[in-house]
C-alpha cells in the first residue's frame, strides 16, 4: 500500500499554487527584464523586490507540494498499521 502525506486534494491545490507562483514569477522576471533594457535605470528597488517576493513565493509552493507528495516514514506508517 502507498502512503502518501497529503490528500489528492490538497496535493492538486498545492499543484495548482505552483502554477500560480511559476505565472507570478515569470511576470515579475520580465518587469525587470524590461527595465534592464532601458538605458537609464531608474531605481529598481520596487522591480527587485517584486522579483525575490515571487521568487520566495514560488519556491514555498514548490517546497510545500513536494512536502505533500513524500511518503511518510516508514516508522511512523508501523506505527499506524494494525499488528
Amino acid at each position: 500500500m502507498q502512503y502518501r502525506i497529503g490528500s489528492d486534494t490538497d496535493i492538486q491545490a498545492a499543484q495548482a499554487a505552483v502554477t500560480i507562483a511559476l505565472d507570478k514569477l515569470k511576470k515579475a522576471q520580465d518587469n525587470y527584464a524590461r527595465w534592464q533594457t532601458r538605458a537609464k535605470m531608474i531605481s529598481t528597488g520596487g522591480v527587485l523586490d517584486a522579483l525575490s517576493a515571487a521568487q520566495k513565493h514560488y519556491d514555498q509552493a514548490v517546497a510545500n507540494l513536494n512536502s505533500l507528495m513524500n511518503l511518510p516514514n516508514p516508522v511512523d506508517v508501523n506505527q499506524v498499521r494494525p499488528c
